[in-house]
């Protein structure tokens, strides 16, 4: 696939930046919020000629989790370049988690992925 050169991806899954707006414009206080957790995730698919023409990279997304698990949307805040927040975003999209709850309350929540990639040269 790669040749003798292997593809690594990192998923650093999620730095968390809990947004329980819903939780609390629905709520007047939210004594007990608990975080999404990842349930299922889909790894990064570059194209079959990624990593002849692109060095290592990051993505920061921002991704909104409804109240049902699913990305509900992603936002690039940064990036490396075009073609890594498209293989970034195109993956997040396909996450799905134990949503976030307030008070036992499932929740719409904001949160924070960073993704690394990065490729070793290793012999097969």
């Amino acid at each position: 696939m790669f040749g003798d050169r292997i593809a690594v991806w990192s998923l650093l899954v999620p730095t968390m930046s809990l947004g329980l707006a819903a939780c609390s414009s629905s709520l007047p206080t939210c004594r007990n919020p608990v975080a999404p957790v990842l349930i299922s995730s889909v790894g990064l698919r570059p194209p079959q000629d990624f990593w002849k023409t692109h060095p290592d990279g990051a993505v920061r997304l921002e991704a909104r989790i409804g109240a049902d698990g699913k990305v509900a949307f992603v936002r690039v805040v940064s990036t490396s370049g075009p073609d890594y927040s498209a293989v970034a975003a195109e993956s997040v999209r396909q996450w799905r988690y134990a949503p976030a709850t307030c008070d036992g309350v499932a929740t719409p929540t904001d949160l924070t992925v960073n993704i690394r990639f990065s490729h070793d040269e290793k012999s097969d």
